[in-house]
């Protein structure tokens, strides 16, 4: 990702509309994944009503956890110049239309500054995931150097939440949105695009 990602308005409208399509699908999804885990916490004996606070936090990792699939995808299909190119516009998209669908009642240099935070929240969890060796480890589902046991670590962790199941129910319910979004095959096709573009891998 670059310092300051500024790709999208060099897209060709047809790759524009296809980048806007899959943020909306990531910014979405991301909203689904939280109340699925919200739903599933509430199923627990002895539960605590998940917060608004809680429940914002789950959302957040929820989509960088999937803008970060986005980029593997795209880097094991394509290469890095492909990568660079569709997280770029992917940020420079979602970022902002996430902030303003979450706060958009708040002033603008206050969704300015969460913008700014949410940017290097970014940036830290893909240096949290850039370790992952894979999605999952079959053998030991709770190992840190896979992708969704990190997702489900940086959600308990600053949550203070050490509890087995609410790791696993982050774990089941990140996987199963990369399948119910179609992600890899959404990526495979946009990555596509942009390399019949002119976009060189390497």
């Amino acid at each position: 990702m670059s310092e300051t990602p500024q790709a999208f308005g060099d897209l060709p409208a047809a790759q524009q509309q296809d980048v806007h399509a899959l943020s909306a699908t990531l910014v979405r999804a991301s909203l689904n994944a939280a109340n699925k885990v919200s739903q599933e916490w509430g199923e627990l004996p002895d539960h605590v009503a998940m917060s608004d606070i809680i429940h914002f936090t789950i959302r957040t990792e929820m989509l960088l956890f999937l803008m970060h699939m986005v980029s593997r995808y795209a880097f094991i299909e394509f290469g890095d110049a492909v990568r660079t190119k569709l997280q770029d516009a992917l940020v420079e998209v979602t970022l902002p239309t996430y902030i303003e669908t979450s706060f958009g009642n708040s002033t603008s240099e206050w969704r300015a500054n969460m913008l700014s935070a949410l940017l290097h929240h970014l940036r830290e969890a893909e240096m949290d995931y850039k370790r992952c060796t894979a999605l999952l480890d079959e053998s030991d589902p709770t190992t840190d150097d896979s992708v969704v046991t990190t997702l489900a670590y940086r959600v308990t962790v600053p949550l203070q939440m050490d509890d087995a199941i609410v790791t696993l129910s982050l774990i089941r319910v990140g996987l199963g949105t990369l399948v119910e979004t179609d992600l890899k095959k959404r990526v495979q096709a946009l990555g596509m695009s942009l390399a019949a573009s002119g976009v060189r891998s390497g």
